[in-house]
């Protein structure tokens, strides 16, 4: 790439502050779009290969994904978010990023094959020191990753971005259903966490055509600044990690590792809709709402658009997993694995506050104020610490049911509280958006639940139908009774219609 290219790539456009509503609002679009394709194929491949490998096998693999979440995310060091939350950068900046990440994620695939050992004899479980040693590998890859993607979302070209990742997820689901079916057990599930960001690395390369250049001084004084803003949030992030993978811990350690299996099972299947139609709208939310600092107006008006328009996709699976769960598992798991079905139930929670959560993260991001959010992670991690503590005691049940509900009314009331002291946030913003639909949803939820206690005998598939009829009926309900929300649902099927007929 020459360099007047190169360096056109990471210039943005001077119009992206003037018409931040109108690019976030296609680039949320595009992102739904993306979204919705990802989460058909991630559950097709736990669909399949759950019937391939059994509880117990998946277990084994479950103990490790843990500490591989973890380093994981900790060797990305914030410097992502501290990449696109700069108003300039150079090629010789984002290159002195890419190596530091680099040595990030050498030194955590060091840590991540050294704890092997320590694991094993932790669970009792010595298969899965071979594990760790092979999901090491994945922490490299990841942090390969991470400038990458920090240059394509700050530049908003989300199509490459999720294009790019849809195309990793196929191809390592692809491998791992292969290997499934020659009878390789766990180590499928290990091979489809190892490929993905893998091949991933390999598309960014081809697809931006950008490579790194060897640091210079000046570059590597930036980055050093760059990781005193991102060093806080990559506490965050570990924070945030350990929290997110604590209950599988709990569960192999306490219990045994299939039911580690089936915890970090439903874990992997609750926290979809999540990963797949929330995390990834930062890309659209994230850069705009750093370029919307001098407009808290503009700025609140952003937030409750972004989390209205995402709770009509959260809201809605959420109470579907909280009163259908049982059904879902009997459908599309299988009878081994009807021990998920009330963990899934209860951690269906989790979809209800994921965008008013992700989005004030991103707020307290993008107002440049990592510290507080850092202290709001110690504090929420122990809250977790003594939830799982006291909880676990009386099984894996009530161990989520606490973690779940904690969530909704005791952290993320925090959370919200920190971010309207650092930012624009107001209130009245969070009423707009979150709290009438968090009420709506609880009746909703009722509802579902007496629908089904009414019920006579019937298929798992005609009561989960019945179901799903009651949830769509409400929420369109919820639609027609909303001027706002019924402009916002006519922008975006005609956004969506008219990318179509592209």
């Amino acid at each position: 790439m020459r360099a007047g290219a190169r360096e056109r790539l990471f210039r943005t456009d001077d119009t992206l502050a003037s018409q931040a509503g109108r690019r976030a609002g296609n680039a949320s679009v595009l992102l739904l779009i993306f979204s919705a394709v990802k989460i058909l194929i991630q559950v097709g491949a736990i669909v399949v290969l759950a019937r391939l490998v059994p509880p117990s096998d998946y277990g084994v693999a479950a103990l490790a994904m843990p500490v591989v979440a973890i380093t994981t995310s900790i060797s990305q060091f914030g410097l992502a978010q501290a990449f696109i939350q700069s108003k300039t950068v150079t090629h010789d900046f984002a290159s002195a990023l890419f190596w530091v990440n680099c040595a990030f994620g050498l030194f955590f695939s060091a840590v991540v094959a050294a704890l092997g050992g320590p694991a094993a004899e932790f669970y009792g479980q010595p298969l899965v020191e071979p594990v760790f040693w092979v999901l090491a590998i994945s922490n490299l890859s990841g942090a390969l990753c991470t400038q990458y993607a920090a240059i394509l979302q700050r530049n908003m070209h989300i199509r490459t971005l999720e294009a790019s990742n849809i195309l990793a997820m196929v191809g390592a689901t692809s491998i791992a259903i292969v290997a499934a079916t020659q009878g390789a057990g766990y180590w499928a599930i290990v091979l489809q966490y190892m490929m993905a960001p893998t091949l991933l690395f390999l598309l960014f390369v081809v697809t931006t055509g950008w490579l790194p250049s060897l640091p210079n001084m000046a570059a590597l004084k930036a980055a050093k600044e760059a990781m005193g803003f991102g060093g806080h949030i990559a506490i965050y992030s570990l924070i945030v990690g350990v929290s997110d993978n604590l209950g599988t811990i709990f569960a192999g350690r306490v219990f045994s590792e299939t039911v580690a299996g089936v915890y970090h099972r439903a874990w992997t299947m609750a926290i979809i809709p999540r990963a797949r139609a929330v995390t990834v709208l930062g890309s659209a939310f994230l850069p705009t709402a750093s370029r919307l600092q001098d407009d808290p107006k503009g700025l609140r008006a952003l937030f409750v658009r972004m989390v209205s328009r995402i709770d009509l996709i959260m809201m809605p699976i959420g109470a579907g997993m909280c009163t259908g769960s049982d059904l879902l598992v009997r459908i599309a798991l299988g009878p081994q694995w009807t021990e998920l079905g009330p963990i899934l139930g209860w951690m269906g929670i989790l979809c209800l506050p994921a965008a008013c959560a992700k989005c004030c993260d991103w707020l307290i991001v993008s107002a440049g104020a990592s510290r507080a959010l850092r202290n709001y992670g110690f504090l929420s991690f122990a809250i977790i610490v003594v939830e799982f503590s006291v909880a676990s005691r009386f099984g894996i049940e009530a161990m989520t049911a606490t973690f779940m509900l904690s969530g909704l009314l005791v952290r993320l009331p925090l959370l919200i509280w920190t971010c309207m002291r650092v930012s624009a946030l107001n209130f009245a913003a969070v009423a707009q958006s979150f709290i009438v639909d968090i009420l709506f949803t609880g009746v909703v939820i009722a509802a579902g639940f007496a629908l089904r206690a009414s019920l006579p005998p019937m298929p798992a598939l005609a009561e989960l139908a019945a179901l799903s009829v009651l949830i769509a009926a409400a929420y369109m309900l919820r639609i027609a009774l909303s001027a706002d929300l019924r402009q916002d649902v006519r922008t975006v099927v005609r956004r969506i219609v008219s990318r179509g007929r592209r």
